[in-house]
């Protein structure tokens, strides 16, 4: 038998917290366990009932969401939930910082409460823990990380891991990895799903990106030296489109994971 989703509910405002847990309650295979209002008491419920998600405002006393989540992942003796950030505090840095945190998802306040309760049970359907992408790509692979390597291959290719559009493109070329149809409908929906993640628009997935490419091709003769860059970009005469970046990376990515 299918065991209930277990989960803690951590925010400052009591109106919002209520409005989480009236969202959500009467979902049959959700557990509310508890709710808190401040940072300090929500590590201490963390710790006391094990919960598989936490609903986690980032502005909060005492301890504020980001110090729950780096004080929970410090803590080796307990599990680590997913957090799932649901916040006012929308700026494109907040948001990259809570995901860089541990957050897995980033709900900006008003929130689609159908949307939270689908991302709450993606989340726990998917066994170990997964990025935007990963699943069938990685499976039988332990010893290679996907994310891992797509990221050393954007930053080989010029692309500043500061950059929003570092880690877009990453997602990107993930989602192009596991459904490589994905790429021919860019628009419609690799950048909306990615959008979704970071809680901003498809245009500004689309532009970071692009932003991110025109970055890397401007140190085109340095990248053109490494492997990397003359197998990607060696036959482009002019800087790539997003989706033709996105499938090149995922492509050469494919092609030397099956020579390992």
């Amino acid at each position: 038998m299918k065991k209930n989703i277990r989960i803690i509910v951590a925010d400052d405002n009591t109106l919002v917290r209520e409005m989480l847990v009236d969202g959500i309650a009467d979902q049959k295979d959700f557990e509310i366990l508890a709710t808190a209002s401040n940072g300090r008491e929500t590590i201490e419920l963390i710790k006391e009932h094990e919960p598989d998600v936490v609903l986690l405002d980032l502005v909060m006393p005492i301890v504020d969401g980001l110090g729950v989540m780096e004080a929970v992942r410090e803590d080796n003796n307990g599990k680590v939930p997913y957090f799932i950030i649901v916040s006012a505090a929308g700026k494109e840095d907040i948001v990259t910082q809570a995901l860089d945190s541990g957050a897995s998802y980033f709900f900006m306040k008003p929130f689609d409460e159908g949307a939270l309760i689908r991302r709450i049970r993606q989340l726990c359907d998917s066994e170990p823990k997964k990025s935007i992408a990963e699943s069938s790509y990685m499976q039988n692979d332990t010893s290679y990380s996907v994310e891992n390597e797509t990221s050393s291959l954007i930053r080989k290719l010029g692309m500043p891991a500061k950059m929003i559009g570092y880690k877009y493109a990453i997602d990107a070329i993930m989602i192009t990895l596991e459904e490589p149809d994905a790429i021919v409908s860019i628009t419609k929906d690799i950048y909306p799903k990615i959008g979704e993640r970071y809680g901003t628009s498809p245009t500004n997935v689309e532009r970071n990106i692009r932003y991110g490419i025109e970055t890397a091709w401007s140190k085109r003769d340095s990248i053109m030296k490494t492997r990397e860059g003359k197998e990607i970009f060696g036959s482009c005469t002019k800087r790539p489109t997003n989706s033709e970046f996105i499938n090149a990376c995922s492509e050469w990515l494919k092609f030397h994971k099956s020579r390992r």
